[in-house]
């Protein structure tokens, strides 16, 4: 019934544009993410504004990105605010203990230390 693309990625793009060149509704999650700047990041901005474009309904992760949808005139009835997928995620399994963080300090004598979560994907992180 749909092709459901997540995010900003050059593959979303592609699996938009099979939806789009087959008639299969789009939907487009993690939508309304903006910079205001086409270039930054590149491609990635370009890829949300087409992706959006080509997308029977928006599911936008936060209210912000709903608001910026708004202002491209997006309609306010293709748009669902639905949450931020990947902390969901995080949050799903931190909750139902899927990696049992204290089992890993325990193993590897890390009980002292502090941790954070990032993402390295992105090409401007790579420096």
């Amino acid at each position: 019934d749909y092709i459901l693309v997540q995010g900003d990625t050059t593959s979303g793009l592609v699996g938009a544009l099979v939806g789009f060149y087959n008639q299969v509704p789009i939907g487009h999650i993690e939508a309304g993410l903006r910079t205001g700047n086409i270039y930054s990041p590149f491609p990635e901005e370009a890829n949300r504004k087409l992706i959006g474009t080509m997308s029977e309904i928006n599911f936008a992760a936060t209210e912000v990105n709903r608001e910026n949808l708004l202002k491209e005139n997006y309609d306010e009835k293709k748009i669902l605010v639905t949450g931020n997928t990947v902390i969901d995620a995080l949050l799903w399994v931190k909750e139902n203990k899927v990696l049992d963080l204290e089992k890993i300090k325990e193993k590897y004598n890390l009980s002292n230390k502090k941790y954070i979560m990032m993402t390295m994907h992105r090409r401007e992180n790579w420096e």
